[in-house]
């Protein structure tokens, strides 16, 4: 056998060597807004507005997570 025979016999078996990876889709968890202010203020309802938008597009529960305090340094 000459060397590129050897090169493809070697390319092809790597090939079939390697696993595929299982990744899972992206996202598969809920997907957390977080909001540095208190509910009912104007970031906390623009956040909400985006809930459901967010929701129909990607097709997983989306939370919307008002962390109030420390200067709005989450």
């Amino acid at each position: 056998m000459g060397i590129t025979r050897w090169v493809v016999v070697a390319v092809v078996t790597g090939a079939g060597a390697t696993g595929s990876a299982f990744a899972q889709p992206f996202p598969f968890k809920p997907l957390r807004i977080v909001v540095p202010f208190t509910p009912s203020g104007s970031v906390d309802v623009a956040a909400r507005a985006l809930q459901t938008p967010l929701f129909k597009a990607l097709g997983q529960t989306v939370v919307v997570d008002n962390r109030p305090g420390g200067s709005t340094l989450i």
